[in-house]
């Protein structure tokens, strides 16, 4: 739900977008043609991992003609594992995993940023689990109502209750990764939040 902001519901909000248009007509776009237009298709959203996040709840609900029980569970930013199956377990280095990786080998250490903004990451192994229990919570709803519920909304996020900033989280990542630092490291694990450029391209010149 990146294209509203302030308080989220767990329900569907009304859009003046044709998702399922705009759906059909990115299918049929060549990739030369999603570069061009990508500034206009990104209208509202800071990237495509929101944009299609928001697109795929109304294809899946626009599509689904003989009215499935749907579970639709919204992530906030996806981290590595907490527990399971092994903690900081992940199979990808996409958004998080890989700020996290450079911060580590000593190759990110200044970023331009907001320092005190809240950084809402999930582990991985929540969110699976928040899918698995969401299911039958839906089953229960959908037999309570002889049927008429169908549709199950959880928001899988802590910025309201277990909040974080920027600079709180990358600082307890880099002193994990000082205790425990990888074997090709370039240099010690410390990241630097800058309000503006100059600020960033001063620390740069300066190191």
């Amino acid at each position: 739900m990146a294209d509203r902001t302030g308080f989220l519901e767990e329900r569907v909000y009304e859009s003046p977008v044709n998702w399922l248009q705009l759906f059909n007509r990115i299918q049929n776009m060549s990739e030369m043609d999603k570069k061009v237009q990508a500034t206009t298709l990104l209208s509202g959203f800071p990237n495509t991992y929101c944009l299609s996040m928001r697109m795929s709840e109304e294809v899946l609900m626009a599509n689904n003609k003989t009215g499935i029980p749907l579970v639709i569970v919204r992530p906030s930013i996806i981290g590595t594992s907490a527990e399971e199956p092994i903690p900081g377990w992940t199979e990808n280095l996409n958004s998080m995993q890989e700020a996290i990786l450079m911060a580590g080998l000593g190759l990110m250490r200044d970023v331009i940023g907001k320092g005190d903004n809240v950084s809402d990451v999930i582990p991985v192994d929540y969110i699976a689990r928040q899918i698995i229990v969401s299911i039958p919570t839906l089953v229960r709803k959908n037999r309570e109502t002889q049927g008429a519920a169908k549709l199950f909304i959880s928001h899988c996020t802590s910025s309201s209750l277990n909040p974080i900033s920027n600079r709180d989280l990358f600082n307890h990542i880099t002193y994990q990764q000082n205790k425990s630092p990888y074997e090709k490291r370039v240099n010690k694990a410390e990241v630097t939040f800058h309000s503006n450029a100059i600020s960033f391209k001063a620390t740069r010149a300066a190191k």
